[in-house]
């Protein structure tokens, strides 16, 4: 069921969603998912994580809602790196023609410049 991004890696901190249940997601929300958009992102925007230094995720952004949270039964992309995180944390939006947005669900987000961390800029 559990899809894990380092190589099929069971102990993996950062979990997708299997694509095909992608869209079942919307119909057992608890958090009432927006109207999606006239058009979806064209997957050109990537959307990457890191564990420090380590890219734990790296997925084309190809869908206009993107739910983040703690476990793929209620989310698109689990993240276990933390504790804080909620099971349905924050969504990211695409907004025609080239924005994102994010969204708190029901969790606190910080969004900080890229320059902010090292670990990133390096990799």
């Amino acid at each position: 069921l559990l899809t894990a991004l380092s190589d099929q890696d069971s102990d993996a901190k950062v979990v997708l969603r299997p694509a095909e249940e992608w869209a079942a997601l919307s119909s057992t929300s608890p958090w009432p998912f927006p109207e999606p958009p006239a058009s979806d992102p064209d997957g050109r925007v990537r959307l990457r994580a890191f564990d420090g230094q380590k890219q734990v995720l790296d997925v084309p952004v190809a869908s206009s809602c993107l739910v983040l949270g703690s476990t793929v039964q209620q989310a698109h992309i689990a993240d276990t790196t933390d504790e804080s995180v909620k099971p349905q944390h924050a969504a990211v939006l695409f907004q025609p023609p080239s924005s994102y947005l994010v969204q708190t669900i029901d969790g606190e987000v910080r969004v900080g410049a890229l320059a902010m961390h090292e670990g990133v800029v390096a990799a």
